[in-house]
């Protein structure tokens, strides 16, 4: 017997052949939930503002493997589900969102600790916010692209122009606001930008 022979012979008793056992393996239904996916989304039902990063360490994930288990479509099943017993419906949601577009708060100036005068003006934060959902709703921005916590409106015009260059769309005019020079925009001929 060759040394070869004797090495074979030796590997064999260490791990010897697959022999079937009889089972029948059972496959679990892609459409069911595990019960770490459903951890994770009764964590966000629980605290739906839960930045990603906190969500994932609450559960001992990683921001990876969270966001992979929210992108689930049972996952996503299931928190509309939920959300829909709640009585949130996607109605409810738009105009949540068509309403933070045209937001406006009351500001009030004081003098002595008195209050002198309170003016009616926009809400930026607001309406930056619901413009943010408006953009992922229609597909533009997505959520791995940019961190919700830090997006500003340049990020979201430059997401929006990438994305429609990428979908073949021509870009959008945006005229700018006039600045009362003679119909020059800081002397360039320029009166709008193209986002």
């Amino acid at each position: 017997m060759s040394d070869s022979d004797k090495q074979d012979d030796a590997a064999l008793e260490k791990f010897p052949p697959f022999k079937p056992t009889g089972k029948k393996i059972q496959h679990r239904d892609p459409r069911e939930m595990t019960a770490q996916e459903k951890q994770v989304a009764d964590s966000v039902l629980a605290n739906p503002k839960k930045p990603i990063k906190k969500l994932a360490k609450d559960n001992g994930l990683t921001v990876a493997k969270t966001n992979k288990i929210l992108a689930l479509p049972q996952v996503n099943e299931y928190l509309a589900q939920e959300m829909t017993a709640a009585g949130l419906t996607l109605r409810k949601g738009l105009e949540a969102i068509k309403d933070g577009l045209e937001a406006k708060k009351v500001q009030y100036f004081q003098k002595d600790g008195e209050v002198t005068d309170e003016r009616v003006v926009v809400d930026h934060t607001t309406r930056l916010h619901a413009a943010e959902l408006d953009v992922k709703l229609h597909g533009f921005l997505q959520p791995q692209v940019i961190a919700p916590s830090q997006t500003n409106i340049a990020q979201i015009v430059v997401a929006i122009k990438e994305e429609r260059a990428r979908r073949g769309l021509p870009p959008i005019y945006v005229p700018l606001p006039s600045n009362g020079h003679q119909g020059k925009n800081n002397g360039h001929a320029d009166y709008g930008s193209r986002i």
